[in-house]
């Protein structure tokens, strides 16, 4: 799949949520949704790269690091492989690429849906 092919899916997903107006050219997007915390869109030479942020306090920050390690562990069996880590202090961030050829817009749903789930999986 092109870069083209990507910039398309990603416009039909934008489309999904309302977003008309604007048309995704590949370059770091952010989306900031009132429930379930901050969408990075970003394209490398790997794929597109999902990041999904929420903040946490810092009490909360040594239960959720160990949950989020057991919830995106590889014997979890999970679509997509998932990464964690922390954008400043209090960011928790969720990330999924979607290799080149895994781009299209059943995945790209699929995994957003996976991250918010494991964001919620962990903050309970």
């Amino acid at each position: 799949m092109n870069t083209t092919q990507h910039y398309s899916v990603i416009d039909h997903f934008l489309h999904q949520l309302g977003i008309d107006t604007l048309h995704w050219d590949g370059s770091p997007l952010t989306l900031t949704f009132d429930e379930n915390g901050t969408l990075n869109l970003d394209a490398n030479q790997r794929g597109v790269i999902l990041a999904l942020t929420q903040k946490i306090d810092d009490y909360q920050l040594e239960s959720i690091a160990s949950k989020v390690l057991r919830a995106i562990h590889l014997d979890q069996r999970l679509p997509f492989p998932v990464q964690a880590g922390l954008k400043g202090d209090h960011d928790l961030a969720l990330i999924i690429v979607l290799r080149d050829e895994d781009v299209d817009l059943s995945n790209v749903n699929q995994a957003l849906s996976l991250l918010i789930h494991l964001h919620e999986h962990v903050n309970q």
